[in-house]
């Protein structure tokens, strides 16, 4: 990558370290939007908040679901079937500012927690094999910003490594500098 992320790295001092939730949040799509790669169904979507939804009591750690724009109007629906989990829409950012790490599967949310430096596990509990980035797959190993997790017992393990971790290394994942310089840079190449 020549220029680093164009968009994102705008809030790379978001550092707050009294972040308590876990942030859920993958893309899910209507049917007629639906692609067949790097998504997940909307029956996947709906197991993995039963897990969850199950999850929360043996982590004792709350989760903030936060819905895409093609789940949302299953909203209330959602809040009474998974009473443990809670439901967000609208800016993702309100959402990353309260979760010391996300959980998704495929999504633009996976750059936005990077470059938020919020460490994420790619979760995909039904092993489709879609990495959407290399990461760590051991769930004990400590500091890293990306995980590529495919069972409850690791995700499990996982979320203490990330919750025990001082000094996660983002670098390899962002570049440190703001978008004014990443586009300056990116227009010189053509210039």
């Amino acid at each position: 990558m020549v220029t680093g992320n164009l968009v994102f790295s705008e809030n790379l001092q978001n550092k707050n370290f009294n972040k308590k939730f876990i942030l859920y949040a993958v893309t899910t799509k209507r049917l007629p939007a639906l692609q067949l790669h790097g998504v997940e169904y909307f029956f996947e979507f709906y197991q993995n908040l039963v897990m969850l939804n199950n999850t929360v009591k043996n982590i004792n750690i709350p989760i903030i679901v936060h819905l895409h724009p093609g789940a949302k109007k299953n909203l209330q629906d959602l809040k009474k079937i998974f009473s443990n989990l809670t439901f967000k829409t609208g800016e993702i950012s309100k959402s990353l500012r309260k979760s010391f790490m996300t959980i998704s599967y495929s999504s633009t949310v996976i750059e936005d927690s990077l470059y938020n430096k919020v460490p994420v596990m790619l979760l995909d509990l039904h092993k489709k094999n879609y990495i959407h980035f290399q990461g760590s797959k051991d769930p004990n190993k400590m500091n890293k910003a990306l995980y590529y997790i495919n069972n409850i017992s690791d995700m499990e393990k996982c979320i203490k490594t990330i919750k025990k971790s001082k000094d996660i290394n983002f670098e390899e994942y962002i570049f440190n500098k703001n978008s004014r310089k990443n586009i300056n840079n990116l227009l010189k190449n053509f210039f």
